[in-house]
């Protein structure tokens, strides 16, 4: 009767602490960009996910197109929850303490190798007609991708006026045939695969990367590079404000100021992509309502409607079919242009990053 008991109180701290999240969100966290009102019967609660993204104008078509859409269709809502870096230290903390904050997250395929099934919940949504559609090699049992989005870099137009402009990762670092200011992400992530294209190694034998090598490369560029941009929306404005000449980063941080009318153009040869999409905290009650919103996300004609905008690349194939040849001329999954990428590995990077990454750290500051 006393663990009985035990148990009824953690269960009630537990269900008092999401309500109290619920609540602070409503009033006004910094980071929420749609929350439910203040007063919530407990019934509402129990229709309510709450989903952490990384924000910016990702967060925003999710709102216009999935979230607001999702609550007139099924009656859940979604609170979301917006953060940087994907918090991985935050999710495991949640989950071996059981206390359930969020419900769901936005990530890149790699955080979901390194969390894996001890802290994701099974998807298990084979049988799904939205799912199901989805390329095999692009998903897993605790991760459903949404869109893929290659590393690329962008230029100024106006900068290379009258002159040859870059067409590849050896451009980009040919300071003498394509003079200008350059910035490359603060990470060894990206930045090294970057490096290794630029010294002449295919895509085909990128992986795994020789990391001796792209630091050599990266040594004859280092005091050239005039900007090392340390979150995406940083690299959006070190070109837009013409701080910068070229910039690399994702074509998702660069494609909404083109659509703005800003003289940028993307380079999609040599671009290394990564996918990004939904996983479910392990052990979260509301997993079967995270299911009901990852089939609604996933569907062609929804994924249709706002992936252009963002030259991101939908990953269910008949996509394609809800959009105009215009508007899917210019995404990554387009076969025209998937054919200049190579994936990232994320098992690689899984397995060495933090070291790869403390390497860089040393080097950049030395």
């Amino acid at each position: 009767m006393e663990q009985q008991s035990s148990a009824k109180k953690t269960s009630g701290a537990l269900e008092a602490s999401r309500r109290t999240f619920l609540k602070t969100a409503a009033i006004g966290a910094g980071g929420i960009l749609f929350a439910p009102s203040i007063m919530r019967t407990a019934s509402a609660q129990e229709k309510t996910i709450v989903l952490r993204v990384s924000g910016g104008a990702l967060a925003d078509a999710y709102k216009k197109f999935i979230i607001d859409p999702f609550k007139a269709a099924s009656g859940i809502e979604v609170v979301m929850v917006t953060s940087g870096q994907a918090p991985l230290n935050m999710i495991k903390g949640m989950v071996d303490t059981k206390t359930y904050s969020w419900d769901m997250a936005e990530f890149a395929e790699l955080s979901t190798v390194t969390l894996g099934d001890q802290y994701l919940e099974p998807i298990n949504m084979d049988n799904d007609k939205n799912v199901s559609a989805i390329p095999a090699n692009l998903r897993s049992n605790i991760y459903v991708p949404l869109y893929l989005y290659p590393g690329i870099f962008g230029y100024n137009t106006e900068a290379f006026a009258g002159r040859a402009a870059p067409q590849s990762w050896a451009d980009f670092f040919n300071f003498d045939d394509f003079p200008g200011r350059r910035s490359l992400r603060r990470a060894a992530l990206d930045t090294l695969e970057a490096a290794l294209l630029a010294d002449g190694v295919s895509g085909a034998d990128l992986y795994p990367l020789d990391v001796d090598r792209a630091f050599a490369k990266l040594d004859k560029v280092k005091k050239n590079i005039d900007v090392w941009w340390e979150n995406s929306p940083q690299s959006t404005h070190v070109i837009s404000s013409g701080e910068v000449d070229m910039v690399a980063t994702w074509s998702q941080r660069l494609q909404p100021a083109i659509n703005e009318g800003l003289p940028i153009k993307l380079v999609w040869n040599q671009g290394y992509y990564n996918t990004a999409g939904w996983g479910m905290l392990r052990g979260t009650p509301k997993a079967d309502l995270c299911r009901e919103f990852i089939s609604f996300s996933t569907d062609p004609e929804r994924l249709a409607q706002w992936t252009p905008a963002l030259a991101v690349g939908p990953v269910h194939p008949k996509a394609f079919d809800f959009m105009t040849p215009e508007a899917g001329a210019g995404l990554p999954t387009n076969p025209e242009i998937f054919s200049k990428l190579v994936k990232v590995d994320p098992q690689f990077w899984a397995k060495n990053r933090a070291a790869i990454e403390a390497r860089f750290d040393a080097w950049l500051l030395s």
